[in-house]
């Protein structure tokens, strides 16, 4: 990721934690779920999100991805919507760890580029080198322009 688009991320996410509360969430310690700020957002703003599930599972989100396989030595491999590529694509976080309160919230900058996605919530089980990956909660997303 070139150094401006992370200059750019990091003064999105500055200024979503200073300014906006996550969004509501039931917590369950059984059912994954997912809520979004928003179902629309423009290109280079951010989206909070919180999310809930089996505390110490753990999770990624990502947006415009359908899928996530698993190639040699654990490697994930992210597969784009239909119709997408690379660039319509991308990790909305690092791997977390779901706490033992069952519910945790964040923020990402959305990167891709205008069109309608999904934010998808993929649980990881079983041993590095050779994860189980499943999508466990989804929430639609559309990105427009930023003008």
């Amino acid at each position: 990721m070139p150094l401006v688009a992370l200059i750019i991320l990091a003064i999105i996410l500055v200024r979503a934690f200073a300014t906006s509360p996550p969004p509501e969430l039931k917590t369950s310690c059984t059912a994954p779920a997912i809520a979004l700020s928003t179902t629309t957002q423009k290109q280079h703003h951010t989206v909070r999100w919180s999310v809930t599930g089996p505390g110490g599972s753990v999770f990624e989100l990502t947006l415009g991805v359908s899928r996530v396989d698993v190639a040699a030595g654990g490697q994930l491999v992210f597969v784009p919507e239909a119709g997408g590529s690379q660039k319509t694509e991308q990790r909305a976080g690092r791997q977390q760890t779901m706490p033992k309160s069952c519910k945790t919230s964040g923020a990402f900058g959305v990167l891709v580029p205008p069109g309608r996605y999904t934010v998808r919530m993929f649980q990881l089980s079983g041993p590095v080198t050779a994860p189980t990956v499943a999508e466990v909660a989804s929430a639609p997303l559309t990105v427009t322009a930023q003008h």
